[in-house]
């Protein structure tokens, strides 16, 4: 039986669920000087919002990272990466969350790529009244995060591409980037055979059966364009660990700069985006600590 938009529906209801229970154990947001519901665009609307949290004054180190949650097109927004983004306040970075509206089968992957180069333009044309510095930005990405990531990096290194796909990121630039469980090949992806095309339509939008959509919007298309560094971790439990082993072998057929970590074997907590949803696991520690560290060497 194939996935079609009702199992869909109720796999975000879950997850809703899932993510309710866990964030009673998360940090408080008030422990943080922010600027929260920050609104990019101008219309009001939640998803056209962002949250910005600044570190602490004796640990601020001037960087800043961005953030781009998951959640398969569907499903999340910018408060639910909160608890992962504390773990980088800790260690001194500023972190902006942005976010995007859900899909569910009337919006698309496309116009998700515009909402969030609207929130690089207004970060760009207001980094002096937000007190960030432009020259010291990382990008995060986990699952579909990590592919508009991805993208949104391949963007920023080239501005041909940038202009042929008709996206502006007003100039923005990336000091480095770490991707967790990101899609890679999005064509693969829209063209699964698990899905049904109602199940294609709600997560990827209404234009889903036009080839050049996922043409246009995978980065397995534009990755001869990425000259940024970046950290790549998967495991043995990603469901979607075949495009970040695609990612890896492709970078290294080119020779862009990156690392690649693996958990093979892992234990059953260690699963997709492990370091972002299970942020308090040894391994999650870890590795948010080596991104950490691959920050500090760019």
């Amino acid at each position: 039986m194939k996935i079609g938009r009702f199992v869909l529906r109720l796999t975000r209801h879950f997850l809703k669920k899932s993510d309710d229970k866990k964030k009673e154990d998360w940090p408080s947001m008030d422990v943080y000087v922010s600027q929260r519901d920050v609104d990019v665009i101008g219309d009001g609307d939640f998803y056209h919002q962002m949250d910005i949290f600044y570190a602490a004054p004796e640990k601020r180190s001037g960087k800043t990272i961005i953030d781009i949650h998951g959640g398969a097109y569907i499903y999340g927004d910018r408060k639910n990466n909160f608890a992962f983004a504390s773990v980088f306040l800790e260690k001194g970075y500023n972190v902006i969350l942005l976010d995007y509206q859900q899909n569910l089968g009337t919006h698309g992957c496309e116009e998700q790529v515009a909402e969030l180069c609207a929130g690089l333009r207004y970060i760009g044309a207001h980094a002096s009244e937000l007190g960030l510095d432009l020259g010291n930005l990382y990008l995060i990405g986990d699952s579909a995060g990590g592919h508009f990531a991805l993208l949104l990096t391949e963007l920023a290194d080239d501005l041909a591409l940038q202009e042929s796909l008709g996206f502006d990121l007003g100039g923005i630039r990336f000091r480095a980037m770490a991707l967790s469980c990101p899609v890679y090949d999005f064509v693969r992806c829209v063209n699964t055979k698990e899905m049904a095309k109602s199940g294609r339509k709600y997560m990827f939008g209404p234009s889903f059966a036009d080839p050049n959509f996922a043409l246009r919007l995978s980065p397995k298309e534009h990755i001869a364009s990425l000259k940024t560094s970046f950290y790549l971790c998967s495991c043995s439990n990603d469901f979607l660990q075949q495009e970040s082993m695609d990612l890896d072998h492709d970078s290294n057929e080119i020779g862009i700069e990156h690392r690649f970590e693996f958990i093979a074997d892992a234990r059953k907590e260690v699963g997709h985006v492990y370091n972002v949803i299970g942020f308090r696991l040894e391994e999650s520690v870890a590795t948010n600590q080596a991104i950490h560290e691959f920050f500090l060497a760019h």
